[in-house]
């Protein structure tokens, strides 16, 4: 996984949705956010997905991303790279369930089940590695191995109110790409 500070900060709107996106549509969305070589160039693929409470609350409440919205983008990005490993990836919630059980109440144990190198990633159950901290404010933290050597991150979040930091999104979900649950160190 590789940063780069010459990343812009690029929008792209999508009228409809993604399930009715197209291949022609999800290539000239990843274009547009200047991310179509880099994807195209992925072995492997880490996607976070947001089923904060997914134990007990279904995707038609808004709080989760539903199986179904995951295997649009899963469809999506096959079209643009078929070749890549990808990964579907959640931790444990505290108070809202293990990551299994969110998977398996979600339908994705199912759901991934229809494609070739897509795989469920339990982060709070995956191998990590210990990371310095470049900034130095925490000298040293956690981080799966499954992100870590994945050359393309895609956060699938969902927007919504919290208790806490008020509206939730892209930096929110990956709070849960840390192992463990009590992540208010971070």
């Amino acid at each position: 996984m590789s940063h780069s500070s010459d990343i812009e900060n690029r929008i792209f709107l999508l009228k409809g949705s993604l399930s009715d996106a197209g291949p022609r549509q999800f290539g000239q969305a990843v274009s547009e956010l200047g991310r179509l070589d880099k994807l195209r160039a992925a072995r492997q693929i880490f996607v976070k997905v947001n089923l904060c409470a997914g134990s007990v609350m279904q995707p038609e409440t808004g709080v989760n991303v539903s199986a179904g919205l995951c295997r649009a983008l899963i469809e999506g990005l096959r079209q643009v790279n078929p070749g890549a490993k990808i990964l579907i990836a959640e931790s444990d919630s505290v108070g809202f369930g293990f990551a299994h059980d969110k998977f398996a109440f979600l339908g994705y144990d199912e759901m991934v089940r229809e494609f070739e190198d897509v795989e469920l990633a339990d982060l709070t159950r995956s191998p990590y590695l210990k990371v310095d901290d470049p900034r130095g404010s925490l000298q040293r933290f956690m981080l799966p191995e499954a992100l870590r050597e994945s050359d393309f991150v895609i956060s699938l979040s969902k927007i919504k109110t919290h208790n806490i930091v008020t509206v939730t999104g892209a930096m929110k979900n990956h709070f849960g790409t840390l192992p463990h649950q009590f992540k208010n160190v971070y």
